[in-house]
């Protein structure tokens, strides 16, 4: 057993490294936080009294029977709620912003379920030996020594069957998950059964743990934490791929308007919900395109161009979807939409294309006087001229007006400068 204690120090270092990523955030609050902390805690714990279990075996005759019975007793106990806390927070975060919760509660309460048998059967080893016993200072496995395992592959199927069932509202990284961890554990489940000598379940844990963290604890960047849609810097990176592709594009700009009553009728979880949903249907309605996240909520799609028509009946179907009612905790809520959709050719902004009125949303309103006075990338020059200066944008300016980015200097000082005007009076 003495390569399972390699295997358990390789696992809990790469438990260590998870939990110092982890554990610096602020968010902790958050029940996706504690729910990942207590994973982590319980994976340790498990290596922790795997490995001492591993060495009273080894040298069994030096210690005590009851001190084998009791560290071997712990490291069940301590594998078995660690499985289980797992199973419970990866259906979590797969139901996390559903509004049909029935499916994640039925899997709550068979998963506790087996948990408490399992535990139950901790206890009734030490008088039956079913899990393990000493025979003349020796380790011997009980007849439901793998029974562990038996009930991770369960949870394993339930997952898998609670993703089909929910496939059109799941999100892509939970997608990730589901396609990542029942391979993993049948894989390693076979390894442990055609090598029974060594112990994996401590390095199920942390490969799991390590898949949890890539798909859901890190900062992903490029995406949006709430919705996971790719943010506003993704799409200006895909439309000017289709501008360099030589290809039209079809655009859509979706505005939900007032969601402060959302939040205000019911609450702002509720409203987060909302928007989550909102996501999985812009992102279901037609998987050719992609959605973006622009701003608070403004979601845009984008997608090639390649018949009006069809264009015209993506953008109907989106309008008729927020006619009908939205279940809010099991009330119907009608949504108020602003929509716009339109073709974008390629660097059709060097065309000299003029149209009636331009519409800009807080510092974006001040770009449209520069297209109307032809001055084409004048913001990014300017940006880029003056990004290193302490006058513009510093933590001085944040000091000392009270905002990072010094109204006066952006709006009146560099402006004026240009007209060689020393002062101005409002």
């Amino acid at each position: 057993m003495e390569s399972s204690i390699y295997l358990d120090a390789i696992a809990l270092m790469i438990i260590g490294v998870l939990a110092l990523f982890h554990f610096e955030r602020t968010n902790k609050k958050e029940r996706r936080y504690w729910l990942y902390g207590l994973c982590l805690l319980l994976s340790a714990a498990t290596l922790v009294s795997d490995i001492i279990s591993i060495i009273t075996i080894n040298n069994a005759g030096e210690y005590p029977l009851w001190i084998n019975m009791l560290t071997n007793s712990i490291y069940f106990i301590c594998i078995n709620s660690c499985l289980t806390i797992v199973a419970r927070y990866v259906f979590y975060l797969l139901f996390e912003y559903m509004p049909d919760q029935r499916c994640y509660k039925r899997a709550s309460k068979i998963i506790v379920g087996m948990w408490s048998v399992l535990i139950l059967l901790v206890f009734i080893n030490l008088k039956t030996g079913c899990y393990f016993y000493f025979e003349n200072n020796v380790y011997c496995r009980g007849p439901l020594n793998r029974l562990g395992f038996v009930t991770m592959t369960i949870e394993a199927g339930m997952l898998c069957v609670c993703y089909y069932r929910n496939r059109k509202v799941v999100t892509p990284y939970a997608l990730q998950l589901v396609k990542a961890i029942p391979p993993v554990v049948v894989m390693l489940t076979i390894v442990q059964f055609l090598f029974p000598d060594l112990v994996l379940a401590g390095m199920i844990s942390a490969i799991v743990n390590l898949i949890l963290f890539i798909c859901f604890q890190s900062n992903r960047i490029g995406r949006d934490a709430l919705t996971e849609l790719q943010n506003r810097g993704c799409f200006w990176n895909d439309l000017h791929r289709y501008s360099e592709r030589k290809k039209s594009a079809h655009m859509i700009l979706v505005h939900i308007r007032d969601m402060e009553r959302v939040n205000k009728h019911f609450n702002m979880k509720t409203g987060d919900a909302f928007l989550f949903n909102i996501a999985r249907f812009l992102e279901n309605v037609n998987p050719k395109y992609h959605v973006y996240r622009y701003g608070n909520t403004h979601f845009t799609m984008l997608g090639e161009f390649t018949d009006l028509q069809k264009a015209e009946e993506l953008a109907e179907e989106i309008v008729n979807r927020f006619e009908m009612p939205w279940v809010l905790q099991g009330s119907n809520w009608i949504q108020h939409i602003q929509l716009v959709h339109m073709k974008v050719e390629p660097e059709e902004v060097d065309e000299n294309i003029e149209v009636d009125g331009i519409i800009g949303v807080s510092a974006g309103a001040l770009f449209g006087p520069n297209y109307y006075s032809k001055q084409r990338s004048r913001a990014l020059r300017y940006n880029k001229r003056f990004c290193k200066d302490p006058r513009f944008i510093s933590l001085w300016s944040l000091l000392f007006t009270g905002n990072l980015v010094n109204r006066k200097f952006a709006f009146y000082d560099v402006n004026l400068r240009q007209l060689n005007v020393r002062k101005f009076y409002l």
